[in-house]
C-alpha cells in the first residue's frame, strides 16, 4: 500500500505501537523508521513496563525483543495472553530476535506471538510488518 494510503488510513484511527526493547538505540531507531507512518510510538525498557503500558494504554501492536533482562519477550506475550481483558489478551505481538532455529520459532508461536522480525532489522521490514499489523487493527 503506498505511503499517502497509509497516512490517510491511519488518520481515520489513531494508533499506538509500543517498542519493547532493553536498547536504547534499538528503540530510537524504530521510532525513526516508523514515524511516516503517522503513529504514536510508545517505548519501554523492560518487559515489566511494557506488560504495565498494555494493560493502561490502548495499543495497536507491540514490538518486543525476545531477550530482556527481567521480564524476557516469551514471558511478556505469555502474560498478556492470559490477561482477563481482550483489550490487552489480544493484542498482536510481533517478537524480536535473531536466533532463526525451529526451537525458538516454536517457543514463539507455542506463547501467541503473532510474527518474528529477525534482526537484523531492515527499516523496509519494519514497516511492511508494521503496516500489515495496522491496517488489520483499523479495519
Amino acid at each position: 500500500m503506498p505511503r499517502l494510503l497509509l497516512a490517510k488510513h491511519f488518520r481515520m484511527a489513531p494508533q499506538t505501537i509500543l517498542i519493547a526493547d532493553d536498547s536504547s538505540s534499538i528503540r530510537s531507531i524504530f521510532r525513526f523508521h516508523l514515524k511516516e507512518l503517522s503513529v504514536e510510538v510508545l517505548e519501554a525498557e523492560t518487559g515489566e513496563r511494557a506488560l504495565r503500558l498494555a494493560r493502561l494504554v490502548p495499543l495497536s501492536l507491540m514490538i518486543a525483543d525476545i531477550q530482556m533482562p527481567g521480564m524476557d519477550g516469551l514471558t511478556l506475550v505469555e502474560r498478556i495472553r492470559h490477561d482477563s481483558r481482550a483489550q490487552v489478551s489480544k493484542l498482536p505481538i510481533v517478537l524480536l530476535t535473531s536466533d532463526q532455529s525451529e526451537a525458538t520459532r516454536a517457543r514463539m508461536a507455542k506463547v501467541g506471538a503473532n510474527d518474528i522480525l529477525y534482526k537484523p532489522i531492515s527499516a523496509e521490514a519494519l514497516r511492511a510488518v508494521t503496516s500489515r499489523f495496522l491496517i488489520k487493527a483499523a479495519s
